[in-house]
């Protein structure tokens, strides 16, 4: 859904040049288009009108993104136009509709590097919410996905430089370069084009110490030809950071402890505390149209990926009678390489007089990787006048050794979807079977003996239905299921089954004409049954006897009072429990809402203001984080058709709040203070 800031005219111009053809996987770039997208690859990974999908997406478009002005994590920009979206901790680990998803996938395909993605690369993200295993079998979640949709290479030229200069000790530097190389490559139908996206981030964060310095490529080339494109991405990145955010509720567990010297600044670690991830990745892509009826696209992906931490960590909860806290160094490394293969067939066409479209999907992916932790105590400090001066031990000779062994992952997902439209597209019926395959194995070293093997196989499902008994409206049901499969093992040594998600979720998406008013409704009714719980007759083991519930019902609205202005909000309410106790979920939040308003006057100024909700997030029993809101602002002003600049300023109460964190004791993310930041951007 969603619409706010036109941005320089000549780039809607660019965008309208580059739909002239479109294949079934392509959607046309959003820059340029304001908030409002009516078009999504998620729900049938082909591009489809968001009013013929049965199942609640919204799509979060780059102009949206660049008014936002959020770099912490991905997460950050979605959760405020994407309803029942908040974040874990530090990182991009959201919570869906009550449910971990650590499944950020980028052009369709798993990522397998959710900590660390930026918003550089993309161009819009999509939120498709519920099972999508059918289509996304690879990686189940039971809440759904958030998908990156990146930027590509286009023979129409544009070039932009962009600077951003925050209070908190924030500098960050964009290039995006892209153009033709050639129109006749191979005689006179190849066109070949490309697009160079890099960044350079310096962030001393906050508290100060708690550092994000990313440094960011990404080339890519694309070579058309009339009917088949050809297109390569690669991504070289290296993010630092100080490690997990360190912070705890005073003894009462009202709020944020700020009683130290330094107060809202405390560290609480040495600033040389870090924690680093470096990736390079390719990814080639094939896109053919065989006729006006059948398309398909071939993916094959290589991403490798470091993680090594050299980080301060809680060793305990602070002592409030002693004054002091004990701390450890961790040692964490991954060492990660994963290999996606990924086949996709459309087609649109006409049968026994009626309008039918299929989907076959083949996916495959492995993952290697290594990895191993070790710990070392730290001299406790006080949590009233603490003395971080302490000296980075010394690590032992062995301390690669990956103890925790070495594991591989298979993963198999094979796919059939089919449409039947009927009464001239009024009505759809929807139905697909997905089968699926998992086996991951892991190995002792340096002896190499297997520890684990498991291998799982489980058959997932898609039925909905769409009526539009008008363009501008559609009323949608759908029921569908995924599978996630569970490492613990009951008193005889077998693997658990997998845990099983099926949802139910009906609701209206509506569009009028003149797009005055944009938007969806949903309920929907999600079930996890086959969880995991304690077998109390042999301790020590467990069984798949759990269920977990989440009724709610999800809102998102975009009204334009006048042509000038704007106003989007969004509304989620659910009720995540244990079907046979009654009782609330550990770690969920069951209620959000949003708000963005702007106002665009004639001389090129934009004043807006935008605003997030978190309703209170259980940890355990009555114990939490307590809900918060933060309103912030933002202005834009367009002097002249190459120049723009924009004023963002962050939590414009200076509100004291915690979104969240592993547990209000030791390890709890503090907000940001009020901020601002500064935005040049130049185009030519």
């Amino acid at each position: 859904m969603i619409t706010a800031q036109q941005t320089d005219s000549d780039e809607s111009e660019d965008t309208a040049k580059e739909v002239i053809q479109l294949s079934a996987f392509q959607v046309e770039s959003t820059q340029g288009g304001g908030y409002l997208s009516h078009h999504a690859t998620s729900g049938f990974r082909s591009r489809k009108e968001l009013l013929d999908i049965p199942q609640a997406i919204t799509v979060v478009p780059r102009d949206l993104i660049d008014d936002l002005a959020q770099f912490r994590n991905e997460v950050d920009i979605v959760k405020y136009a994407a309803a029942g979206i908040s974040s874990e901790h530090k990182g991009n680990q959201p919570h869906m509709r009550g449910f971990r998803s650590n499944v950020i996938l980028e052009d369709g395909v798993w990522d397998a590097t959710f900590n660390n993605g930026d918003s550089i690369i993309v161009d819009s993200y999509e939120v498709l919410r519920g099972p999508a295993a059918v289509l996304y079998g690879g990686r189940p979640t039971l809440a759904g996905i958030i998908m990156r949709s990146t930027k590509k290479p286009s023979m129409t030229p544009g070039y932009m430089v962009r600077g951003i200069l925050g209070s908190e000790n924030f500098n960050r530097v964009e290039v995006d370069l892209k153009g033709p190389i050639t129109d006749s490559l191979f005689g006179s139908s190849g066109k070949l084009s490309y697009r160079l996206v890099a960044g350079l981030q310096r962030d001393k964060g906050f508290p100060t110490g708690n550092k994000d310095d990313r440094e960011m490529l990404f080339p890519a080339l694309q070579l058309e030809f009339p009917n088949t494109t050809f297109r390569v991405q690669g991504e070289i990145s290296e993010q630092r950071t100080g490690g997990v955010p360190m912070g705890f509720f005073t003894q009462d567990l009202k709020n944020l402890y700020i009683g130290s010297n330094k107060g809202r600044n405390q560290l609480w670690k040495e600033d040389w505390s870090e924690a680093t991830f470096s990736r390079q990745k390719v990814r080639f892509n094939v896109e053919h149209t065989f006729n006006d009826s059948w398309d398909a696209q071939l993916m094959v992906y290589r991403n490798m990926y470091d993680r090594k931490d050299f980080d301060i960590r809680p060793g305990g909860n602070p002592d409030f009678t002693a004054r002091t806290w004990k701390q450890n160094y961790f040692h964490n490394f991954t060492d990660a390489k994963l290999s996606v293969f990924s086949l996709d067939l459309i087609g649109k066409y006409e049968l026994f007089g009626l309008s039918h479209e299929s989907f076959v999907g083949l996916y495959a992916d492995r993952q290697s990787s290594r990895s191993g932790r070790r710990v070392f105590a730290m001299t406790p400090i006080s949590i009233d006048n603490p003395v971080l001066n302490r000296v980075k031990p010394p690590l032992p000779a062995d301390v690669n050794v990956p103890y925790w062994g070495q594991g591989v992952g298979d993963t198999g997902h094979i796919s059939y979807s089919h449409t039947l439209n009927l009464f001239e597209k009024k009505l759809a019926f929807v139905a697909g079977l997905g089968r699926n395959y998992v086996q991951n194995e892991s190995y002792d070293f340096p002896a190499g003996d297997i520890t684990r093997e498991q291998t799982v196989r489980e058959t997932t499902h898609r039925y909905g239905v769409v009526y539009r008994p008008m363009k501008s409206l559609s009323f949608f049901v759908n029921n569908s299921s995924t599978f996630l499969p569970q490492t613990n093992r009951d008193y005889l040594g077998n693997y658990l089954p997998s845990t099983q998600g099926d949802v139910v979720d009906f609701g209206v998406k509506f569009n009028t004409a003149n797009e005055r008013v944009v938007g969806s409704v949903t309920y929907f009714d999600l079930t996890a049954s086959g969880i995991r719980t304690q077998d109390f007759d042999h301790p020590g083991f467990w069984l798949a006897s759990g269920e977990q519930n989440n009724k709610g019902y999800e809102i998102e609205l975009a009204v334009k009072p006048t042509d000038n202005s704007q106003i989007i909000a969004t509304y989620y309410k659910g009720d995540i429990k244990d079907t046979d106790t009654g009782v609330r979920l550990n770690n969920s939040v069951n209620q959000t809402y949003s708000l963005i308003a702007k106002y665009d006057f004639d001389s090129g100024l934009t004043v807006g203001t935008t605003m997030y909700h978190q309703g209170f997030r259980l940890q355990s029993g009555t114990t939490g984080w307590p809900a918060w809101t933060v309103w912030n602002a933002f202005v834009n002003y367009k002097v002249n058709e190459r120049l723009s600049l924009a004023l963002n300023i962050e939590n414009l109460e200076d509100k004291l709040y915690s979104p969240g964190g592993f547990n209000v004791t030791a390890y709890s993310n503090m907000g940001a203070p009020r901020n601002a930041k500064l935005t040049a951007t130049y185009r030519f």
